[in-house]
């Protein structure tokens, strides 16, 4: 600290009425250095709150052993009105009075009075708090009004002076006993929702390690549905590559080449067929006329496509529809050279040509059926693999989404306790500095 500012401090302490009337030079010199800095927010753990209230509530212990106090103070003013109260009912007149119309009079209002004021007392709140907010009724119970107060202070004097004196005893402790809860008792009540609070944190917190033990077991679950997804599109993995292993891998190739001769062949009968198309056409009309007998059928497959149909015709009923083509063609509307190229094209279609490529074609088609049995040899099992692997790859894929739905609740549910808990803390932190008089910030 500065010179300059120990001075400027200095005479400010010592000029004020506080300091320059109640200290001495010495003192406001003292008082100047001991002056406290200002004390740190403390970090408290949840779980030390109780042990720390216990060491540094003075404030509420000073406050529970005053409301104590009050207690028993007022409880034994209230027996001493109880007792005269007593005395009042049981009272003869002041032997002074002679008029025996104001006797009848005070009687009759003593007596209601007594009732009154013992039905009150006797149903009085025992909780520090629930009598200070129905003190005022009660006092208004036991203090008459100024009328009857009279009337009882003439027909019983002595009885009623007693009384009266009890009631200002009263009427001052109950003064002094509502400024104290007004100022003090507050921080008993806050004691209470201390501990309130105290209570339920220790639930949350007791659901947080229950959802965190919940939520680590779904966890583990979903931890395990991955690990065992990944395990199976490996597997997957792995078996497509099989799939194109070498051995299958040389076989496609085969049936590709086989594949090649079978169409050429189909492309060889197609040309063949796409020479003799006119002829053919305008033959079919002759058959349809009825000037020539052929199956109409085989003309009309022949017609639309040669080598499906060809492929299909394992009779080779087409050669009995070229032998009538040939019978006709001198009927055809073709000059004599297209004639000559239409007979060519149908002597070279024999029965030995046909049954020549349909030999290659069911040659082809054996060694396709082979090739096939080969592949399946090595696929099916494969296959029935993949086919196992996909489907406990659904039901893996129902558990997990199931799983990971539950994950999700749990992880909310854990999410709320926490801001829950933290909003406690928020509260507790507040509750234990105004306690004990320290700034708290409650910690996990």
């Amino acid at each position: 600290m500065g010179s300059a500012k120990i001075q400027k401090d200095f005479a400010s302490l010592f000029f004020t009425r506080k300091y320059s009337l109640k200290m001495g030079f010495i003192d406001a010199i003292k008082a100047l250095f001991s002056a406290k800095e200002p004390i740190e927010t403390i970090d408290l753990p949840f779980s030390r709150i109780d042990v720390f209230i216990s060491q540094n509530a003075d404030k509420l212990r000073t406050t529970e052993q005053r409301a104590q106090k009050f207690k028993e103070s007022l409880e034994n003013k209230f027996k001493k009105i109880k007792f005269l109260l007593e005395q009042l009912k049981n009272a003869e007149p002041s032997s002074n009075i002679s008029a025996s119309k104001l006797v009848v009079v005070g009687e009759s209002i003593r007596d209601n009075f007594y009732k009154t004021a013992t039905n009150t007392l006797a149903s009085m709140p025992e909780g520090i708090q629930d009598f200070y907010i129905k003190s005022d009724d009660i006092f208004k119970v036991l203090n008459l009004d100024t009328r009857k107060a009279s009337i009882l202070l003439t027909v019983f004097k002595d009885e009623m002076n007693e009384f009266s004196k009890a009631l200002v005893e009263l009427k001052k402790e109950l003064d002094v006993f509502k400024k104290f809860v007004k100022k003090d008792l507050a921080v008993i009540t806050k004691h209470d929702k201390l501990m309130g609070i105290l209570d339920i944190s220790k639930e949350c917190k007791a659901d947080i390690s229950k959802a965190k033990d919940e939520l680590s077991k779904v966890k583990s679950e979903l931890d395990f549905y991955e690990s065992k997804r990944e395990n199976i599109n490996k597997k997957l993995e792995d078996l497509k590559k099989s799939k194109q292993a070498p051995d299958v891998i040389k076989l496609d190739e085969e049936a590709k080449k086989i594949e090649s001769k079978k169409d050429a062949i189909a492309h060889e009968i197609d040309t063949k067929f796409a020479d003799i198309k006119r002829a053919l056409k305008k033959f079919k009309y002759l058959v349809e006329q009825g000037d020539y007998e052929a199956d109409k059928r085989t003309i009309r497959e022949y017609l639309k496509s040669p080598s499906k149909a060809f492929f299909t015709d394992y009779k080779l009923n087409i050669l009995n529809v070229l032998e009538e083509l040939k019978k006709a063609l001198n009927d055809l509307d073709f000059d004599d050279k297209q004639k000559q190229t239409i007979s060519e094209q149908l002597n070279s279609l024999t029965e030995e040509y046909f049954k020549k490529k349909q030999k290659e074609h069911n040659y082809h088609n054996s060694l396709l059926q082979e090739n096939y049995s080969q592949k399946t040899q090595i696929l099916t099992p494969l296959v029935f693999k993949e086919k196992a692997l996909e489907r406990e790859l659904e039901t893996l894929a129902r558990n997990l989404n199931q799983v990971s739905e539950d994950f999700e609740k749990k992880q909310k549910a854990l999410n709320n306790y926490q801001e829950k808990l933290t909003n406690q803390h928020q509260k507790l932190s507040k509750l234990v500095t105004d306690v004990t008089g320290l700034p708290v910030r409650v910690t996990d």
